[in-house]
C-alpha cells in the first residue's frame, strides 16, 4: 500500500477515534477545492466544511488562527478565513507541529537538533521565535513587480522559518519546507509562464557564485516540480545570505521517509541520469551541500516536541482498540499477538488496553498508544527480567546448575532432587490437565506444582485441576498410596500476589475436600509452606475507579443506534455500554459487534483484514453482505441510517440466517451467542428451580455484561470481567459461562469454577461498590455464583466431576440447552 493510501487509512482511523472533534464532524465530507466548491463524493479523510477549523489541533487552532489573520497569509484550499478541510494537508500538519514553538524556543532545539546545531534561538520576528510562510525582507526576484508581495501566494516562501545563534557564533536563519504526501507528475510546457520564470530565476541558476548547479541540468528541467520548488527556496536563501539578514541560511526540507512518490518524482530521463531518487539529484545539483538538510519528520511525534494529539493524529502506529491492534500486527487472532512481540508470556487483551502478563506481574498500556511503544515495553520487561528476576534466585540445587528462575524444566528437575516421586509434566488428556502443570508425589501427597514462569490462570488451573483429580481418584496415585486427606501445591516464586491472593481466595472457599498446603520454592531450599489469606478488596482502589465508570454510564444508548436497531427489527441485535470507553456504545449481532455509537454519530463494520488478507468467517460474512466500503459511517441523515439499517439486515441473514429460524446442535458451540441470549432473558438460568431475573430488563440494552472485577492484587491496570451479573430478588448472582471445546474440556470447565469463586469474592469484599449495588437494590455481602454451560449429555464424566467441584467451593452448575449456544 502506498504512503498516501497508509495516510488515508490512519486519518479516518483518527477523525473516528479521537476525543477533540466535535461527533458531526466525524462524518465524511466531499473536498472543498481552492474555488470553494465540493469535488466528488464525500471521503473518510475529509472534515465537513463548516468543521474544517478542527483540522487544527485544539492546543494551536485559536494562536494559529489569530497570528495567520495577523500575517495576512492565506490557508491552502481555505475555508471561511481558516484552513482547508482535507485531514492530509502539509500545510496544516506543519502548522500543528510548529505552533507551539512560536513562544517556546526550547521545542525548536529538540526538533531540528539532528540536522542543525541549534544554540541560543532569536526572535525571528517581534515576538516570535518562529514563523510561518516566510518571504523574506526583499523581493530578490521581481515576483511582485509594482504590488505588495503576499506570503504564501504568488512569491517565493518557506513553510517556516527560525533564528538562532549557532555553536560557532553565526547567526543562522533557518528556512522549513515541509512535505506530507506530496508526490509530481510531469509537468506540461506553458510557454508564456516558462519565460517569465526564466527571466525571474536563470540568471540567479546560471550564477557560477550560485547555489544551484545550472550547469549539470537545463533550465526548462529545473521547472518541473519538486526541483521547481527547491530550486527558487535555496536562491532566495543563498540571496538571504548575500544581503547579510544572517551570516548563515539553510533549509531544512521536512520529509516522511515512507513517502517514496516523493523521492520518485523524476519526471525526465534527465533527472533519472543524476540519481535515484530526488534527494539524490538535489544533492548533485547543491553547489554547497551544507545549505540543505532533509529532517524526518517523525521527529515530531515526541509529545515534547508537539504534543499528545498530534501524536495520536499522526503516528503510523496507533493502536486505538484491539481491531486495530490486530491490524497493525497483521495476525488474525489474539493469541498470536503475543508472538509477533517475541513476548514469552502471555498477553491479556481487555477493552481497555493490553497487558503483558510476566507470571503473576501484569504491566500493560491503556488504549490509544503507539505500537512501538507497546513493543518497547515487551522488551524492557524481558531485559528487566533476565537482568533482575524479581523472583529469589535457585542455585546450585542440580548438578552445580545455576538458574535465575524457578522455571518449570529447573523445577522438574529438583523435585526429583527433593525426594518426590513420579514426576511428570506430559500432558493428562484422561484429566485433562496440561503439560504446564507437573505432578508427582511429595512427602507422601498428590501434589501438582507450577515454576515462576507460569501465568496466574495457569497456577490457579493447578489448584482446581489438584481437587478435582484427587476428589475422583481418591488416596492411590499411579496405583500407589499416597495420602487421602491432604494434597499439596509447590509454587516457584511469585513477582506479585495476584496468583497467590486467588489461591488463598479458593482455598477460603472450600467446604470440605482435602487439606490443601501451598509451598513456595526459596532460593535453593526446598519448598517452604505458605500460609494464604483470602485477597482483601475491602480497600481496593481498583474498587473505586470501577465505581467512578458504571455510574458515568449513560442510562440509555444514544438514539441513533437505536432507531438503526430498531430499523434492522432483530432481538439479537444489543446494545452495550462501553465501561473504559465512555461515551461509546457497542451495538453487537449475537454477541459480535458489528458497529459503535456515540451521540448522533456511528460505524458499522466486523472483523479485520490480515496482511495476506486473509480474514475470519464474520468479516467474510460482512464483506459479501455489505461490499465496499465495508466502513458504513451512520449519522443522523434519513439516507444514512437507512443504508446502515440495510448493511445490517444483510448481514444479519447472512451471519444468523432468517428471523425465527430454528436453531441447530452445532459443532462449535459460542460463547458470546450464549452470552447474548442469557442477558437479554431468551435463554434462563435455573438454580434449585428459581429463575434467576436479568439485572435491568431493557429492550435494546444487555446491562450486566462485563462486570469489572479483581482476581487479586496485580500491577497490571487489566480487570478481571465477569460475563454476567444476574439477580434474584436483592441477591446478585455473578454468572460465569462456558461453552464446549474442541479438547481440554475438563480443564476449561474448572477454570469457570474457579472465576466464578473469584468473582464472588470481589463482589462481596470490594466495599467501595456498595453505593452501586445499593442503587440497583442488591445486597453485595449476599452474592453468589453459578457456572452456566450447554447441557453435559456427551460428557455425563465431566458432568459429575464437575458437580462435585462445584459443591467444594459452593458454585452452583447450570444446564442450558445446546441450542442456546448454537450461532445459528
Amino acid at each position: 500500500m502506498t504512503h498516501t493510501l497508509n495516510e488515508r487509512r490512519r486519518a479516518a482511523a483518527w477523525k473516528i477515534h479521537t476525543d477533540v472533534l466535535p461527533v458531526n464532524a466525524k462524518i465524511p465530507a466531499p473536498y472543498v477545492g481552492k474555488d470553494g466548491g465540493a469535488l466528488g463524493t464525500a471521503l473518510p479523510f475529509c472534515l465537513p466544511s463548516k468543521f474544517a477549523d478542527h483540522n487544527l489541533l485544539p492546543a494551536v487552532r485559536e494562536a494559529a488562527l489569530a497570528l495567520f489573520a495577523e500575517l495576512e497569509v492565506p490557508w491552502h484550499a481555505g475555508i471561511a478565513g481558516g484552513p482547508g478541510n482535507h485531514l492530509l494537508s502539509s500545510q496544516v500538519q506543519c502548522v500543528n507541529a510548529l505552533m507551539p514553538m512560536v513562544n517556546d524556543p526550547s521545542r525548536v532545539a529538540v526538533a531540528f537538533g539532528a540536522v542543525v546545531d541549534v544554540g541560543e534561538v532569536l526572535e525571528t520576528e517581534p515576538g516570535r521565535f518562529l514563523t510561518f510562510e516566510y518571504i523574506g525582507p526583499e523581493d530578490f526576484f521581481g515576483e511582485a513587480p509594482g504590488r505588495e508581495r503576499i506570503r504564501g501566494a504568488h512569491c517565493t516562501s518557506v513553510d517556516a522559518a527560525f533564528l538562532h545563534c549557532a555553536a560557532d557564533g553565526a547567526g543562522e536563519l533557518v528556512l522549513v519546507e515541509w512535505k506530507y504526501t506530496e508526490s509530481y507528475r510531469v509537468r506540461k510546457a506553458d510557454s508564456p509562464r516558462d519565460e517569465v520564470r526564466r527571466a525571474r530565476y536563470a540568471a540567479a541558476v546560471n550564477d557560477p557564485t550560485g547555489p544551484v548547479r545550472g550547469d549539470l541540468l537545463a533550465f526548462e528541467h529545473l521547472l518541473d516540480e519538486p526541483f521547481y520548488q527547491l530550486t527558487r527556496q535555496q536562491l532566495l536563501a543563498h540571496a538571504l545570505e548575500q544581503s547579510g539578514v544572517a551570516d548563515r541560511v539553510r533549509v531544512v526540507l521536512v520529509l516522511p521517509p515512507a513517502n517514496d512518490a516523493y523521492q520518485q518524482s523524476l519526471a525526465r530521463p534527465e533527472h533519472r541520469d543524476l540519481g535515484a531518487t530526488v534527494s539524490e539529484v538535489w544533492h548533485r545539483l547543491l553547489r554547497s551541500p551544507d545549505r540543505f538538510a532533509t529532517l524526518d519528520s517523525a521527529v515530531f511525534l515526541d509529545p515534547g516536541v508537539t504534543s499528545v494529539e498530534y501524536r495520536l493524529r499522526y503516528a503510523p502506529d496507533v493502536v486505538w482498540n484491539q481491531t486495530s491492534l490486530l491490524e497493525l500486527l497483521q495476525v488474525d487472532d489474539a493469541d498470536a499477538v503475543g508472538d509477533v512481540l517475541d513476548w514469552p508470556w502471555d498477553v491479556e487483551l481487555h477493552e481497555g488496553g493490553v497487558d503483558l502478563r510476566q507470571g503473576m506481574s501484569g504491566t500493560g498500556l491503556a488504549y490509544p498508544f503507539r505500537l512501538q511503544e507497546l513493543m518497547a515495553l515487551a522488551a524492557e520487561l524481558e531485559a528487566e527480567s533476565e537482568a533482575e528476576p524479581d523472583s529469589p534466585h535457585f542455585e546450585d540445587v542440580v548438578e552445580g546448575k545455576g538458574q535465575v528462575r524457578i522455571d518449570h524444566a529447573g523445577l522438574l528437575e529438583a523435585l526429583a532432587v527433593w525426594g518426590a516421586r513420579d514426576v511428570d509434566d506430559s500432558p493428562d488428556y484422561v484429566n485433562s490437565v496440561s503439560g504446564v502443570v507437573i505432578r508427582c508425589v511429595y512427602e507422601g501427597r498428590r501434589t501438582v506444582a507450577v515454576g515462576s514462569d507460569a501465568t496466574t490462570e495457569q497456577c490457579i488451573g493447578a489448584v482446581l485441576d489438584l481437587l478435582d483429580v484427587h476428589l475422583h481418584e481418591g488416596s492411590t496415585y499411579r496405583g500407589a498410596p499416597v495420602d487421602g486427606d491432604r494434597v499439596s501445591v509447590v509454587l516457584g516464586e511469585r513477582s506479585n500476589s495476584e496468583a497467590l491472593d486467588a489461591i488463598g481466595t479458593l482455598l477460603h472457599a472450600m467446604r470440605g475436600g482435602p487439606s490443601i498446603e501451598v509451598l513456595v520454592t526459596g532460593a535453593g531450599e526446598k519448598p517452604l509452606p505458605l500460609p494464604l489469606a483470602a485477597a482483601d478488596f475491602s480497600g481496593s482502589a481498583k474498587a473505586q475507579q470501577y465505581l467512578e465508570l458504571m455510574e458515568a454510564l449513560a442510562p440509555q444508548p444514544p438514539a441513533l443506534l437505536t432507531t438503526v436497531r430498531q430499523g434492522v427489527g432483530r432481538e439479537e441485535l444489543r446494545a452495550y455500554p462501553m465501561l473504559t470507553a465512555n461515551p461509546w456504545w457497542s451495538l453487537r449481532l449475537e454477541g459480535l459487534e458489528v458497529g459503535r455509537f456515540r451521540d448522533n454519530y456511528g460505524w458499522l463494520d466486523v472483523g479485520a483484514v490480515g496482511k495476506t488478507g486473509k480474514i475470519g468467517k464474520a468479516r467474510s460474512a460482512w464483506v459479501e453482505a455489505v461490499a465496499d466500503p465495508t466502513r458504513v459511517h451512520v449519522t443522523e441523515d434519513s439516507s444514512s441510517i437507512a443504508a446502515a439499517i440495510e448493511a445490517l439486515t444483510a448481514f444479519a441473514g447472512v451471519w444468523l440466517g432468517p428471523v425465527g429460524a430454528a436453531r441447530q446442535e452445532p459443532d462449535k458451540q459460542n460463547e458470546h451467542a450464549l452470552e447474548s441470549r442469557i442477558l437479554r432473558g431468551d435463554c434462563l438460568v435455573t438454580v434449585n428451580g428459581r429463575r434467576l431475573e436479568l439485572l435491568q430488563r431493557d429492550p435494546v440494552v444487555n446491562w450486566g455484561s462485563q462486570f469489572p472485577t479483581r482476581w487479586g492484587h496485580t500491577k497490571g491496570n487489566a480487570a478481571r470481567y465477569l460475563d454476567a451479573l444476574l439477580r434474584d430478588g436483592d441477591v446478585p448472582w455473578a454468572v460465569e459461562m462456558k461453552v464446549r471445546g474442541s479438547g481440554g474440556v475438563g480443564g476449561y470447565y474448572r477454570h469457570a469454577v474457579a472465576q466464578a469463586v473469584l468473582y464472588r469474592h470481589f463482589i462481596r469484599s470490594a466495599e467501595a461498590l456498595q453505593p452501586w449495588f445499593a442503587a440497583h437494590g442488591l445486597d453485595q455481602g449476599a452474592c453468589r455464583t453459578a457456572v452456566v454451560v450447554p447441557d453435559l449429555d456427551r460428557q455425563p464424566t465431566w458432568r459429575h466431576r464437575l458437580r462435585a467441584v462445584c459443591r467444594l467451593v459452593d458454585v452452583e452448575l447450570v444446564e442450558v440447552s445446546h441450542h442456546y449456544a448454537a450461532l445459528r
